[in-house]
């Protein structure tokens, strides 16, 4: 969001520019107060169960709200998630979306989650300048792609990276969804 803040404040858009920083302002708040529950919960009971679909969905609202690039999104979820793939799922999509903000300079985005058989397919697609994929891991301040590796990796799961200027990046990941015992 401080990058939609300095491109606004770039082109003149101070209205839109404060509108973004209020916006950050309350999503800052809510985040400190999701992370004091985070902690509360790990000190108390199992974990809540967490509606994924309306996760990705308000992150994807907010990405839009910050952005003003439009997103597809297709969601096809049959049954709850194991809560690992919960949580490590709604990290890998707000690093994409962040990746997508921050680099890509993108029109559109295309997000897919479907879950099939006993897996979670997880496609996030856009349309931007695309980046060298040789390249991740080996420019110093970059690691948000390492860490959605990790998560991916994590959970026993698989990921593909696709990126060319001409049809910007793609990245695929499916993990196993196996019931927690």
């Amino acid at each position: 969001q401080l990058e939609a803040i300095d491109a606004h404040l770039t082109k003149g858009g101070t209205k839109r520019a404060h509108e973004i920083v209020q916006q950050s302002m309350s999503q800052a708040r809510r985040a400190l107060a999701e992370a004091r529950q985070a902690i509360d919960d790990l000190r108390s009971q199992p974990a809540v169960e967490i509606d994924f679909s309306e996760s990705v969905r308000e992150e994807v609202e907010r990405f839009t709200l910050a952005t003003g690039i439009p997103v597809q999104l297709e969601l096809d979820l049959k049954n709850t998630l194991p809560i690992l793939v919960l949580e490590h799922g709604q990290h890998i999509i707000r690093e994409c979306l962040t990746n997508v903000a921050k680099h890509a300079h993108a029109r559109h985005l295309f997000i897919r989650i479907v879950q099939y058989e006993q897996q979670l397919l997880i496609v996030i697609r856009d349309d931007g300048k695309g980046f060298n994929t040789r390249m991740i891991g080996k420019r110093v301040g970059h690691y948000g792609l390492i860490g959605i590796k990790e998560r991916v990796r994590l959970l026993g799961g698989s990921i593909q990276i696709e990126s060319t200027t001409q049809k910007g990046t793609t990245i695929e990941i499916e993990v196993p969804i196996a019931k927690e015992a």
